[in-house]
């Protein structure tokens, strides 16, 4: 991983859950955390160009293979959500690229990974910067926190492991009879 300093959100500002994520991450999480890390980036991955001017904000509408990129230099994936809509499919895919997660309870609502490091599960906007700057000084630790719930997310939802676990509750179920 190289020391690219910003934080991406994916999604469209037309989608509702999406557009309070957005104004949370403009009106009050990154003017926090440019006051204390002026060289963090805010990039928003999605189809418009939103009438904001900060010089620490980026919009672009990009490829699959660019995003995935953007993924793997990113410090982390940042969603504030307060709808669970639309990013667990976020959440994993960062997950299983190996990207840092910070995300809200609602946002990771129906997500099946315990893990003590990721994703991070934040409960307010100063805890969001918080840990934003923690990944950013911790990155390594945080990057193998990230792979490591892959591997764990892969082997939870390996269709042979279970099949086999599904046949072994079976075999033991129609033991007891």
């Amino acid at each position: 991983k190289n020391n690219k300093n910003f934080i991406i959100f994916s999604g469209s500002y037309e989608y509702k859950p999406n557009a309070y994520s957005i104004d949370q991450l403009i009106k009050f999480i990154m003017p926090n955390l440019h006051k204390i890390e002026p060289d963090i980036e805010l990039l928003i991955l999605g189809n418009e160009n939103l009438e904001y001017s900060e010089p620490w904000l980026k919009f672009e509408k990009v490829s699959k293979n660019k995003y995935l990129n953007y993924l793997s230099n990113a410090i982390a994936i940042v969603i504030p959500s307060n709808e669970s809509y639309g990013s667990k499919v976020k959440i994993i895919e960062a997950l299983c690229y190996g990207t840092p997660v910070i995300t809200t309870k609602t946002g990771f609502t129906g997500i099946n990974i315990i893990n003590k490091l990721q994703p991070s599960i934040e409960s307010n906007n100063r805890s969001i910067i918080k840990k934003i700057i923690k990944i950013k000084n911790s990155r390594d630790k945080y990057y193998q926190a990230a792979k490591n719930v892959k591997k764990h997310y892969i082997r939870m939802h390996d269709i042979n492991l279970n099949i086999k676990r599904f046949i072994k509750r079976l075999e033991s179920l129609w033991l007891q009879t």
